[in-house]
């Protein structure tokens, strides 16, 4: 007697695989996004602003059912003991201010943390611009020029007078050097 052949199986009948791989693709884009503002964030602390990347990756995390990032766990833990350790001081007056600030790791000095933060945000939208560009085949200089070109334009036309297009280009090229132009381990965007 021969050997009968096992029945293949049948894909199931209620499965509809062209919505399940759209969620399913919908949901990765969705965590590439994250991703991507995670590391933005990290960054942005890196540079000195530790207060709002550290808050904001916290949060985007959270919204995402995702874990909290390791870098934000440690932030938090050294504010932690930075307000307890002022907290058994019971400062009063400007010396609570002052201690508060120095825990959560934000300066008075400079601009503010808000303010730090739009920049840094400015930047990474001016180097991927030029990352974009340099992508397709640009060269890098002519890719800052046209970045620089589109800025000094958007100024014009959002009521800004007075910016030259020598302070857009050396804008975008800071911008470029600061994250965007390639190190010795790869591009950093």
């Amino acid at each position: 007697m021969g050997k009968r052949a096992l029945p293949r199986p049948q894909p199931e009948p209620h499965r509809d695989d062209a919505v399940v791989d759209a969620d399913f693709l919908a949901r990765v884009n969705q965590l590439l996004r994250v991703a991507a503002q995670l590391e933005q964030d990290r960054r942005f602390h890196e540079w000195g602003d530790p207060f709002l990347g550290a808050w904001h990756a916290y949060d985007v995390a959270r919204v995402n059912g995702l874990g909290v990032p390791e870098w934000v766990t440690e932030y938090f833990d050294r504010v932690a003991r930075r307000m307890l350790a002022h907290s058994r001081r019971r400062p009063r007056g400007p010396a609570l201010a002052t201690g508060v600030l120095q825990a959560l790791e934000i300066t008075r000095r400079g601009p503010s943390v808000f303010s730090r933060r739009a920049t840094a945000q400015r930047e990474v939208i001016l180097a991927t611009m030029v990352a974009d560009r340099v992508a397709t085949g640009m060269k890098v200089t002519a890719a800052v020029a046209e970045v620089a070109e589109r800025l000094n334009e958007d100024r014009k036309h959002g009521g800004r007078r007075g910016a030259r297009r020598h302070d857009d280009q050396q804008t975008v090229w800071r911008a470029w050097r600061r994250l965007g132009a390639p190190s010795k381990n790869g591009p950093t965007l």
